[in-house]
């Protein structure tokens, strides 16, 4: 089997409902679908049945620790040669992205390997690439939206829960250490909503956390002071009127 589609839910119907359409209209039926509930009472559950009885399919509910205790237990029963977590609200772009994926990735070594995502914005969408992998120090380059990664490698290399909100990075930092490949294609993986904004606290929060990461895998001096007045930064900008902050982020997605 090529793909395990690992997608976390908990009370997110209508977002669900959205991500498995997306999955199983797939020209590509190489691919196991995973749903990882974390004991959902609005009907989420029963938007994952019916899907069924699709045999790609499996579902599991039950309370667990969080988003990556979730991920970790999806991951532990996947039985994919390559993982993508599309989490509820996420779809795949279009109808033929796992068939050329699975072509693409004929060619990768088992690693990580890491696509681009439409974002949709209020108004208009933009085409986002991956960033240069010598940022990874500050955060994550790429959207997890877009990342495939080797299914025996994820297995063996679950998220550390002591990370919250940043267990990706913290892996992927893990996992460039220990020489994993990381590398990108051409293909435009995914179309994720990015209208919702992110909280002031949430920015903060994501930050500071990006900041142990950061002290774990790749600390030099002058590359605290750039976390810290990246913090400054996003601090003001979270600050500003939302009228304005909405044309600056709509001027900065279009530069690129």
């Amino acid at each position: 089997m090529t793909f395990s589609i690992i997608t976390i839910a908990w009370n997110v119907a209508d977002d669900l409902a959205l991500t498995l359409a997306s999955v199983f209209a797939q020209s590509c039926k190489d691919f196991e679908c995973i749903v990882q509930d974390g004991g959902s009472t609005d009907g989420t559950l029963a938007v994952a049945e019916s899907f069924l009885p699709e045999g790609r399919l499996r579902i599991y509910s039950g309370k667990d620790a969080g988003i990556y205790d979730a991920m970790n237990r999806a991951t532990a029963v996947s039985k994919g040669q390559w993982i993508i977590y599309l989490n509820a609200g996420d779809r795949f772009h279009d109808e033929g992205v796992l068939a050329r994926m699975q072509q693409q990735l004929q060619h990768c070594p088992p690693g990580i390997v890491y696509g681009n995502v439409l974002g949709q914005y209020a108004g208009y969408q933009v085409t986002h690439r991956p960033a240069s992998m010598e940022l990874l120090w500050l955060r994550k380059p790429y959207h997890h939206q877009a990342m495939f990664i080797a299914g025996d490698l994820a297995r063996k290399n679950p998220f550390d829960l002591n990370f919250r909100i940043v267990a990706d990075h913290e892996r992927a930092c893990r996992l460039y250490h220990a020489g994993t490949p990381f590398a990108h294609v051409e293909e435009l993986v995914a179309t994720v909503d990015m209208r919702g904004g992110v909280s002031k606290d949430r920015y903060v929060r994501t930050t500071l956390e990006s900041m142990r990461v950061f002290r774990r895998h790749f600390f030099r001096w002058d590359r605290e002071v750039r976390h810290w007045l990246h913090l400054g930064k996003l601090l003001v900008i979270k600050n500003l009127p939302e009228g304005l902050l909405s044309r600056l982020r709509r001027f900065k997605n279009r530069q690129r």
